[in-house]
């Protein structure tokens, strides 16, 4: 039998259909990058931006550059900006369809990070109040967040190596390619972006996400004792993590439902509130990672910043 589809029908579910599907390969490939030599700039922190690590940006706006400061990623996903910024910029978004839901990208033309310019990088419309600068998405760089001298330092790829070593021991990472777990609002699955590392969340010896584009430490449902207390609507615990031989600050860590791998081996996501008292170099195409930690972390305060 012939199924006729009405007109009207036609044309609505043409326009419900995304025109291009992007797949995490296409924002892999985020961008191409212009850098020469190491590249410093100072590291903000502050209400603005939920505690966690940013640098001031320069992009093209409608009629002059506009100065924002974005959150530094360094070893998750891939860059994603908001509503507004996107208005702001005078960008028109791409609909899409990514990992199966509707999803709309843009590619901003230019970043400008100090010395560091990053052009036609590829991002994520979602409802982030901050810009997040993914950088396991844009080859070309490894980068540094030094709290020690509170810098955040970017390298060409090429010297990734030397700038872990000149950190602390290197430690192998992997790209997460199994498992689920929340970014924002959504459910991400393994996409090869997402690095882990070897370490320890009280005790619980594991691989560990490296989330500093989050405030929040974040355990699976494995890491469970008595001292599980409900705060917020939120099941926590008091918990510590540590890379290597490196022990990180001591926080509230959530006990998220939502976090698995099928690898077997994940035992958390480390958030800033657990980070900021180290130094950490990600060299992604090297596949290393280091951390030394900072006795007295350093940063500028990010409501200081004069934006335009």
């Amino acid at each position: 039998m012939r199924t006729v589809i009405p007109a009207v029908l036609s044309c609505a579910l043409l326009l419900a259909t995304p025109a291009h599907a992007r797949s995490v390969k296409w924002l892999a490939k985020g961008a191409t990058v212009e850098i020469q030599g190491p590249v410093d700039v100072p590291l903000y922190r502050g209400d603005y931006g939920g505690h966690r690590p940013l640098v001031r940006i320069e992009t093209p706006g409608k009629s002059a550059p506009r100065a924002d400061l974005a959150v530094v990623d360094i070893a998750h996903g891939w860059t994603r900006i908001g509503w507004k910024t996107v208005r702001q910029l005078g960008l028109v978004p791409e609909e899409t369809s990514l990992q199966g839901r509707y999803a709309q990208v843009v590619v901003l033309p230019e970043v400008r990070i100090g010395d560091l310019v990053i052009r036609d990088l590829r991002a994520q419309v979602d409802d982030s109040e901050v810009p997040v600068l993914g950088l396991a998405a844009i080859p070309g760089l490894a980068t540094a967040i030094l709290a020690s001298e509170g810098k955040v330092r970017f390298v060409p790829a090429s010297q990734g190596r030397e700038l872990v070593q000149g950190v602390g021991e290197a430690l192998e990472i992997r790209r997460q390619t199994a498992g689920t777990w929340k970014a924002g609002s959504e459910k991400e699955h393994g996409n090869g972006l997402a690095l882990s590392t070897p370490g320890a969340l009280s005790g619980e010896d594991g691989w560990l996400q490296l989330r500093t584009d989050v405030s929040t430490t974040h355990a699976t449902p494995a890491y469970d004792d008595n001292r599980v207390r409900r705060r917020g609507g939120e099941l926590h615990l008091r918990g510590r993590g540590r890379i290597g031989e490196v022990e990180l600050a001591e926080s509230w860590v959530v006990r998220d439902g939502s976090l698995s791998d099928k690898a077997e081996g994940l035992v958390g996501a480390l958030g800033y509130d657990q980070l900021y008292t180290v130094d950490l170099a990600v060299s992604p195409s090297h596949g290393l990672v280091a951390v030394k930690e900072a006795f007295q972390p350093k940063w500028e305060r990010a409501e200081a910043v004069r934006l335009e």
